[in-house]
């Protein structure tokens, strides 16, 4: 469908840039009186120069002269721009060659300098021979590089001539079509052509040569119409009935829901745009394949499928973003009031762009004054204009109406852009008549019909968005983030990116124009003396893609194939694969910027400022790299190690060249800059093995039978399956506290990991042998004091 729009947008430069319509309606100059262009080439196959100092001669003086037609001037472009071509070629002449010859001059060495011991003269003699030859070898090279610069110079100096030539044309001011004096002219215009039609077709069908013509090509325009009528009258009834086919297919397949519904209905109404706009085209080709009918009338006919794009493109375009049954995303849902009149006006707009095609096509064929067109084509432009008026308020009065208060920030900046957009076509539909009624044709229609096809290719970029939004969802899956996803709105950028050479070409940019700003960009541009080229971009991520792609397939293959069948422990396997991809991508982007022929050595000035700033604003950063790489290469800790810097304790779970991100106990993960790690003390308690000691202190009252507790704590602790028998625990009084005996219980545990549940285990054992016993953790309390006697009545 953008194809077909394109199209229109192509079709419609002629209405919307007056100069372009009336380059059209020159008649070219026969094949056979076109001069032959000079040969470029001689029979060495190299540039012929005597014929280009010619062309550059003739396009020197029409430079300077500031004379010649737009036809000679885009002529004698075109043979320039072959020149170029040839030129630029053979800037690479002997390049094979001239590399050999420098580096047998390299292997040489530079000439000894004065007060050096002299060199042998066969050295001398041999250096100044290859200096010659690679002199020889030079010359094509640059004569063809100093006449490619010459004739880039002279397409500059043409194409700054044209573009001064069309600034001056828009403002050129003529008679306003409110002049009575041309009011005999445009009615003559009008009946001459009236006439001229009558008599054409009287002619042409009373014709021999034409009824001949017919007689043989009649089976051909038969079969045309045929299919031509079909398509008109069938083909939305065919589109309809393939839609509803596939939607009950769908229903019982894969493809469910909204977005799948949205993608058969875009489709459903494309094709009952297409198939009756193909309908017409076969139709015109029918009448024209008849033979029967003259230049005027065939340029009415021709114009029929354009008058039909119109249309059927504004209705479509009215049903895709105002049908009152449609539910639009910000900033397009759009009250049903405001919703109405848009789509209304902008039907009216179609039908009134129709009238204007066929009115043009009226007057494409014969001499006419510009002024008399504008006044033929007044009352089509004013109408268009008041309708694009209205459509506009009506645009800028959607962004007014929502409550932008209690909405996102996005959707309240897109509705901004939508009222700003409104605002803009009021304003350029009223200044466009009023420059038409001051005079000035071209500079009032190169306003009102740019602005309009402008419009259709921007609703038709947010319907392809759409698209490619309600297919990544159907793909993907994701109908609760879609609105987040970042590949649609990549998409929608490169549609826009896309659409840029069309929006130029709609508001008058030459297709000369955009063939030299893409020959430019090919090119390349100079930093310094560093020449960078889109080429060098795409060898440079392609081949540093590839390595970026093996080294993770490498990565990979060892993490999961090779490294698991060594006795390598995973801490040096996760730095075996972490080093190896920081090496492949190391030389992966060394041979990205060899094989793309990136010459970085023009670059030491930015690499010293970037030093300098390395050395005051990045050192933290470079300190936590170099820290990073001696972690991996030391290994003090590996991943799943439990280790505690400073206040933090949990497990490693993942070392960077930059941090290590530590899990702690509360399920938190921390993240630590390497310095810290590198130049602090780090405690490690699973280093080697998992083995590691507690020590549990237990306190019992004063009084309580010492030799008892130590074989009960002792007994406890063996008796725990983590405790390990070999070393044995140890029970030591640890100290007096000023109420209660102070023991602890070492012992060694097979899982420091399971310190915590080990502890737990043991204290409830504790406590359960202390309770049989009845030995107290602390001083018993105090007995009652005795009850006071009974007084003993006397």
């Amino acid at each position: 469908m953008r194809a077909g729009w394109v199209l229109a947008a192509a079709l419609l430069l002629g209405l919307a840039d007056p100069s372009r319509a009336q380059e059209a309606e020159t008649p070219p100059i026969p094949d056979a009186e076109e001069p032959a262009g000079p040969e470029v080439l001689t029979e060495q196959g190299t540039p012929d120069y005597a014929a280009w100092a010619e062309t550059a001669a003739r396009a020197a003086a029409l430079s300077e002269s500031g004379q010649g037609s737009s036809f000679a001037l885009t002529r004698l472009r075109e043979e320039i721009v072959g020149w170029r071509e040839v030129f630029a070629a053979a800037q690479a002449a002997n390049a094979a060659r001239i590399g050999t010859v420098e580096a047998q001059t390299a292997a040489l060495g530079p000439a000894p300098a004065e007060g050096e011991p002299s060199e042998d003269g066969r050295v001398a003699a041999r250096r100044t021979a290859l200096l010659a030859e690679l002199a020889r070898l030079r010359a094509p090279g640059l004569l063809a590089q100093e006449a490619h610069i010459h004739a880039d110079g002279l397409i500059g100096e043409i194409d700054a001539l044209t573009r001064s030539r069309q600034a001056a044309a828009l403002l050129n001011r003529g008679t306003s079509p409110l002049d009575p004096r041309i009011w005999p002219e445009m009615v003559d215009a009008v009946g001459s052509r009236i006439v001229g039609l009558s008599k054409e077709v009287t002619t042409s069908v009373r014709s021999a040569a034409r009824r001949a013509v017919f007689a043989a090509n009649w089976p051909l325009a038969a079969m045309l119409l045929v299919i031509g009528m079909f398509l008109l009258t069938r083909g939305r009834g065919w589109v309809v009935a393939a839609g509803a086919r596939f939607s009950s297919v769908r229903s019982r397949g894969r493809f469910r829901g909204p977005h799948a519904a949205n993608i058969v209905d875009l489709g459903v109404s494309v094709g009952n745009v297409l198939l009756p706009l193909l309908g017409l085209q076969v139709l015109a080709w029918a009448i024209g394949t008849t033979g029967l009918f003259g230049t005027r009338a065939m340029a009415l006919i021709h114009a029929v499928p354009l008058a039909g794009l119109c249309v059927m493109g504004t209705s479509w375009l009215a049903g895709r973003f105002f049908a009152p049954e449609r539910v639009n995303p910000p900033p397009f849902d759009i009250a049903p009031s405001i919703r109405d009149d848009l789509g209304r006006w902008l039907r009216q707009a179609g039908w009134v762009l129709a009238l204007n095609v066929a009115v043009r096509a009226f007057l494409a064929v014969g001499d006419i004054l510009p002024e008399v067109r504008a006044g033929l084509l007044l009352p089509v432009d004013v109408l268009l204009a008041l309708i694009t008026f209205r459509f506009g308020r009506c645009l800028a009065a959607t962004g007014l109406s929502a409550d932008a208060p209690s909405e996102e920030e996005a959707v309240t900046f897109r509705r901004r852009i939508l009222t700003f957009l409104g605002r803009t076509i009021v304003v350029l539909s009223v200044v466009s008549p009023i420059l038409l009624l001051l005079g000035f044709h071209r500079a009032g229609a190169a306003l009102l019909l740019p602005s309009i096809v402008t419009l259709g290719l921007l609703g038709l970029l947010i319907l392809l968005q759409w698209l490619a939004t309600d297919v990544y969802a159907l793909l993907t899956r994701r109908e609760d983030t879609i609105r987040d996803a970042l590949l649609p709105v990549l998409v929608g950028f490169a549609l826009f990116l896309l659409a840029l050479p069309v929006l130029a070409l709609i508001w008058g940019a030459r297709t000369e124009d955009l063939a030299e700003a893409w020959t430019r960009f090919l090119g390349g541009f100079t930093i310094g003396e560093t020449q960078l080229s889109p080429g060098q971009f795409v060898t440079f991520g392609a081949v540093f893609g590839i390595g970026w792609f093996l080294t993770r397939l490498l990565q990979a293959m060892l993490r999961s194939t090779v490294l698991p069948k060594t006795r390598i422990d995973p801490g040096a396997q996760n730095a075996i694969v972490s080093g190896l991809g920081y090496l492949g991508l190391t030389l992966a982007a060394l041979l990205a910027v060899t094989l793309a022929g990136l010459n970085l050595s023009n670059l030491a000035i930015v690499a010293g400022a970037l030093s300098v700033g390395i050395g005051f604003g990045l050192q933290n950063i470079v300190q936590n790299f170099v820290s990073g790489i001696i972690l991996l290469i030391e290994r003090p800790f590996n991943e799943g190690d439990w280790i505690e810097v400073g206040p933090r304790m949990g497990y490693v779970r993942d070392i960077s060249v930059r941090s290590t991100r530590i899990e702690t106990f509360d399920r938190t993960d921390v993240i630590v800059p390497n310095a810290d790690l590198v130049s602090g003390q780090v405690v490690n308690w699973t280093r080697g093995n998992l083995v590691g000691r507690i020590i549990l202190p237990v306190s019992v009252g004063y009084g309580t039978d010492v030799d008892q507790v130590t074989r009960i704590l002792r007994q406890v602790a063996e008796a725990n399956p983590m405790v390990l028998l070999s070393p044995p625990p140890a029970v030591v009084l640890a100290g007096f506290g000023p109420d209660i005996l102070n023991f602890e219980i070492r012992a060694i545990i097979r899982d420091v990991n399971f310190g915590t549940t080990t502890r737990s285990e043991i204290n409830q054992a504790i406590a359960r042998r202390f309770l049989e016993a009845g030995i107290h953790t602390a001083s018993p309390p105090a007995p009652p004091p005795p009850a006071p006697p009974k007084a003993v009545p006397a």
